[in-house]
């Protein structure tokens, strides 16, 4: 299942029989009994703290079956070689000059 934006604080994934709470959310588990999610930090440092959202996610699947993923970095972007991916956008987008900033905690799809 692909999410995103604001639909991500409408997912659980908590059981459907385990807690009266999931009535306000979709239950993941009601999909797959052993998923597993993957999502970006969206952290700007090392120091940042994951969304009360992403807290409470990672809490929910991590109780299992199942387990969850959050990237190392900013987002998964930031797994791909900068420079390959800069050369891609360059593919595509003709006029772009490079990325902005290149790191584990910057958005890598922001260029000028």
């Amino acid at each position: 299942m692909f999410y995103g934006g604001k639909s991500f604080s409408h997912l659980s994934g908590v059981d459907n029989d385990v807690s009266d709470r999931v009535e306000d959310f979709i239950s993941i588990r009601a999909l797959n009994r052993y998923s597993v999610i993957v999502f970006d930090s969206d952290k700007a440092s090392s120091q940042s703290r994951l969304s009360s959202t992403k807290q409470r996610l990672k809490q929910e699947f991590d109780n299992g079956p199942g387990y969850t993923w959050v990237t190392a970095g900013r987002e998964i972007e930031n797994y791909l070689d900068a420079e390959a991916l800069e050369m891609s956008i360059q593919e595509v987008h003709p006029s772009a000059a490079k990325i902005h900033d290149k790191g584990r905690w910057q958005n890598l799809l922001k260029y000028e």
